[in-house]
């Protein structure tokens, strides 16, 4: 929870104008399996371009992005839709050296995917 809190800490601190997210483009799973899956619908795969977020049953516009001050990470604010809901949402997303995803969000929520290759 303290590393939740410290990341969205960072939010206010993000500097640059908006770029493209190159690290974090592509398709993530928080699964090893459904990298190596053959089906195309599998909840824990996700894919990410330069301006949408694609999950299983949702997505986000990504309207703004803004590198943050620390390694690869971006603040990102985000319209989202999914299961007849519209939201907004701000996260913080970094990419390991290990080119792993960990994604802190707003609402408290977080996750570490593996990027499919």
């Amino acid at each position: 929870m303290r590393r939740i809190a410290c990341a969205l800490a960072l939010l206010p601190a993000l500097h640059g104008a908006a770029m493209a997210q190159t690290a974090l483009n592509g398709v993530w799973s928080v699964d090893d399996k459904p990298c190596t899956a053959k089906s195309a619908v599998d909840e824990a795969r996700f894919r990410i371009g330069a301006k949408r977020i694609d999950f299983y049953e949702s997505r986000c516009e990504i309207v703004q992005s803004r590198s943050a001050r620390i390694g690869r990470s971006w603040g990102l604010q985000l319209k989202c839709t999914g299961e007849g809901e519209n939201w907004e949402a701000l996260a913080l997303a970094m990419v390991t050296a290990e080119d792993e995803l960990i994604i802190y969000w707003d609402d408290g929520y977080s996750l570490i995917a593996r990027r499919c290759k």
